[in-house]
């Protein structure tokens, strides 16, 4: 990272929103990310100056995902109503500092009791 003495600059984000999911069943987000049971993945990345992340919440940024759509590709007789487009649904966690960069995570978790027949 350069930064001048007399101009600031941001640091740099390693920022991710990870899905953990706690069900029974594999899901499917926006078509393109499947995420067994046990197991948790990134829906959305970000690597570099500032940018999502950097401001202590969850969000994922300009031109980011958009709607999130979560679909049980096993079973299409159920859906999960847990809305993951509400940051609210999430928690935010950031390690690091404003030299060294910081290292960003906002997780959710999908468990059995947020899929319900359609």
């Amino acid at each position: 990272m350069f930064c001048s003495f007399m101009v600031g600059c941001d640091p740099q984000t390693d920022y991710k929103m990870l899905v953990n999911n706690r069900s029974y069943y594999e899901i499917q987000i926006n078509q393109k990310v499947i995420i067994s049971p046990g197991n948790e993945k990134p829906i959305y990345e970000y690597h570099g100056m500032g940018g999502p992340g950097s401001n202590d919440k969850c969000e994922a940024g300009p031109g980011g995902i958009g709607a999130i759509n979560i679909n049980i590709p096993s079973n299409p007789e159920l859906k999960v109503v847990k809305d993951l487009s509400d940051m609210n649904n999430w928690t935010y966690s950031k390690e690091g500092n404003g030299w060294k960069g910081y290292k960003a995570r906002c997780y959710t978790t999908i468990t059995n009791a947020d899929i319900v027949p359609k």
